[in-house]
């Protein structure tokens, strides 16, 4: 995970919004569980939903907030790789500090 995160903003090489949200979003959910596993030993879920309709339980299994944010940075990764295929969005330009820390020339998008 540190290597995800040293990529993201040391690096500078998500210049893609959504990618960056979604590692960002599967970063901080992998590390919300880990934490739990190391300090209490397994993961808290502690969302339950459920309904009773005409008297029949329908559950949902039990979750927590690491597991939304795993799920959401999953959904969100896979949207990008989908939009990215289908639709060809240029890359952005990258600001001037990161383009000399990768050593590359400016290059604008679409040339």
């Amino acid at each position: 995970m540190a290597v995800i995160l040293y990529w993201l903003f040391g690096c500078a090489a998500a210049h893609d919004r959504i990618l960056t949200v979604a590692l960002s979003f599967v970063s901080a959910g992998a590390l919300g569980n880990f934490c739990d596993r190391v300090f209490v030993g397994s993961v808290r879920d502690f969302l339950d939903f459920h309904v009773i309709r005409h008297g029949a339980y329908y559950g949902w299994p039990v979750f927590n907030l690491a597991d939304m944010l795993l799920v959401t940075g999953t959904i969100f990764l896979v949207a990008d790789v989908i939009w990215s295929e289908h639709f060809h969005v240029p890359a952005l330009e990258l600001p001037a500090e990161a383009q000399s820390r990768l050593g590359s020339q400016p290059t604008r998008a679409g040339s």
